[in-house]
């Protein structure tokens, strides 16, 4: 088999993980796995990230793991009436944002198979025809 054939026959496989370090250390474990069987990766990182302990820790798994992709998604600011919860405003930041999410999947080469995400962002990728996959942290646990 070619080697171009034998690309075209790999899934390419998004990962968009919400706010909050519990979102985000599952998917980098399920982006880790699929890495390790030579899938194509792209992780979908929102941005600003909520906190620093996400942004060392995407630091470090890019930097461990460079086969797998990074793709920013520059989310847009959002001034919540109820600022005294930063998980809810990054939350309804990226909800809003939505709609900026298109140009940049289409731009990605090979074209994705499929997006995996939480549930919580379930929802807008459903509203914006993504093919997608719902990780529901409570069914699914990657161990390693």
């Amino acid at each position: 088999m070619s080697s171009s054939r034998s690309q075209a026959l790999q899934p390419h496989i998004a990962l968009f993980a919400a706010a909050g370090m519990g979102h985000l250390t599952p998917l980098l474990r399920i982006a880790a796995l699929l890495a390790s069987y030579n899938v194509t990766v792209t992780l979908i990182t929102p941005q600003p990230t909520l906190s620093a302990a996400e942004s060392d820790a995407l630091a470090s798994f890019f930097e461990i793991r460079p086969q797998v992709k990074r793709l920013d998604f520059h989310i847009i600011p959002y001034n919540s009436p109820i600022p005294e919860d930063p998980f809810f405003v990054h939350w309804e930041a990226t909800n809003r944002s939505f709609h900026l999410l298109d140009p940049l999947i289409s731009s990605l080469l090979p074209p994705l198979t499929a997006i995996f995400t939480d549930f919580t962002v379930a929802t807008n990728m459903v509203h914006y025809n993504y093919i997608h996959y719902i990780n529901n942290k409570k069914n699914n646990y990657i161990h390693s």
